[in-house]
């Protein structure tokens, strides 16, 4: 038998004189568990919570998304853009057109990010858990865009899920001199329709401050260019090693990729929550 374990046992069981060091003894291994046991509670709780939080997360950001080194543009058919395309641990990606913009229902009005995305949006992000409505998620057809906004906006605006007539989206203009006689012709305007459906993402930032459209209203009202975008977001392949990819798209590996910067990714966000 463990000599610490021996002398231990006898020191807590003996017959003693001395009642009143049994009874201090005990309490303090009654408080020594609780505090322990209390302890392991919490940090399960708070384990919980952060796969909660994550989760909500991923349901609107990529594995990866990849920015400008300056500026606000990336090119979409650059070689470099092409190379991370190319990876073997690439799934799928999208082109994103992500800018701010100021949307107008009725006689209420706010600040928004309006987020262009194409088709593969819905499969490079767990956005389907996140949306709520009798709506699908459709982005544009041959006539109209349509807006698939937070669900605190939606409040805000007062405007509903399916709001009866379009939101008013006016985005500045990025070139040319500013008209002060006439303040409306600095403005691009649009219209956004409602496709019946908003998500809800339980962050502030997401849920009153975005707006998901297609890619295509989103070039038109910050007048970008068809080969223009914002960010590029990937999804990787599952079982792939995201450290290795995010190692080669910042050029750690691949000296061909200065144009990239950064990156968001699913697993930073248990480290900065």
């Amino acid at each position: 038998m463990n000599l610490s374990l021996y002398i231990a046992r006898r020191y807590l069981f003996s017959r003693k004189s001395h009642q009143v060091i049994n009874i201090i003894s005990g309490v303090a291994i009654a408080g020594i568990a609780l505090a322990t046991a209390a302890m392991v509670c919490v940090l399960s709780v708070f384990n919980g919570f952060q796969g909660v939080v994550a989760e909500q997360f991923t349901a609107f950001d990529p594995d990866i998304k990849i920015t400008a080194a300056s500026g606000k543009v990336i090119t979409t058919d650059a070689t470099e853009i092409a190379e991370v395309a190319g990876l073997r641990e690439v799934e799928t990606f999208s082109f994103c057109v992500e800018d701010k913009a100021m949307v107008e229902y009725g006689n209420k009005q706010a600040m928004v990010t309006i987020k262009g995305v194409d088709n593969t949006f819905a499969s490079l992000t767990n956005i389907s858990k996140a949306l709520y409505g009798p709506g699908a998620f459709i982005l544009c057809d041959s006539i109209n865009d349509y807006a698939v906004p937070g669900g605190e906006l939606v409040r805000q605006l007062n405007c509903g899920i399916m709001f009866t007539y379009p939101l008013k989206v006016y985005a500045p203009n990025r070139k040319g001199a500013i008209n002060l006689t006439i303040p409306a012709r600095n403005f691009k305007k649009g219209e956004l329709h409602s496709s019946g459906l908003v998500f809800v993402i339980n962050q502030p930032e997401y849920d009153e401050g975005y707006i998901i459209t297609s890619s295509r209203f989103a070039r038109r009202i910050f007048r970008r260019s068809a080969n223009e975008a914002t960010s590029m977001e990937i999804k990787i392949r599952s079982g792939e090693d995201s450290k290795k990819i995010k190692k080669d798209i910042r050029g750690e590996k691949r000296e061909k990729l200065p144009l990239v910067k950064g990156y968001t990714a699913k697993d930073d966000i248990k480290a900065v929550m």
